[in-house]
């Protein structure tokens, strides 16, 4: 009596077992896939950080230019109001 009520054929079995690995490939390629998108987006992260950290660099060493420039010249009035102008046209966010 250890015999099953509904006879199973080879056939279903096999169809089984070949579902369940196409399932396991499927399921290792979504993660490998995952994994490879969380890597890609690390390094465009990692990227954007560098690029924003040389930008700042060069913007440190064009403010330290504006004010050598400034300091080289004599002082007049005129070379206030251009500094003076300058910083604000600096300011201001280009849209």
């Amino acid at each position: 009596m250890n015999r099953p009520l509904i006879p199973v054929c080879d056939d279903v079995l096999l169809q089984d077992k070949k579902r369940q690995e196409v399932e396991k490939k499927l399921e290792e390629k979504a993660r490998a896939e995952k994994e490879e998108v969380k890597k890609e987006r690390q390094a465009l992260f990692t990227e954007r950080k560098r690029k924003q950290e040389k930008i700042r660099q060069l913007e440190t060493k064009m403010e330290l230019v504006k004010i050598e420039s400034v300091l080289e010249k004599p002082p007049t009035l005129q070379n206030a109001k251009d500094l003076y102008f300058q910083n604000i046209a600096d300011r201001v966010p280009v849209v």
